[in-house]
């Protein structure tokens, strides 16, 4: 998958409707995942693929979060007050569909950490 289709999967999995079926983009889920997202693509690569990567996203960050975003930005807002909570939040959010299946889990099996039995 090429990063501007994965920048583009990742807007509308960033997009929700509302009651009133307006269109709301979440800014900074965005752009917590974008620098989530460089960061797990860029492990394991050496200087000269991280670099080409880097201007991938560069390239189309902005035509998603405007001009004057980029990279960069992305990874200075997860570093900031307002990306902490976000990542925090996002954090909550996983761990929440996680605890909530390990729940569904073990009502349906009858073993586990919610049941009381682990055997």
């Amino acid at each position: 998958m090429n990063i501007q289709q994965l920048l583009n999967d990742l807007e509308a999995g960033c997009t929700y409707r509302t009651a009133r079926g307006e269109s709301i983009f979440d800014k900074e889920l965005f752009i917590v995942k974008s620098a989530l997202i460089f960061s797990l693509k860029s492990e394991g690569i050496d200087d000269e693929q991280s670099t080409k990567l880097k201007a991938e996203f560069d390239r189309h960050i902005p035509k998603i979060l405007g001009v004057g975003h980029s990279l960069y930005s992305c990874i200075q807002f997860g570093d900031g007050k307002k990306g902490k909570a976000a990542i925090e939040a996002l954090e909550r959010q996983l761990l929440g569909s996680t605890l909530t299946e390990m729940e569904g889990a073990s009502r349906t099996y009858g073993k586990g950490p919610f049941t009381g039995s682990n055997g």
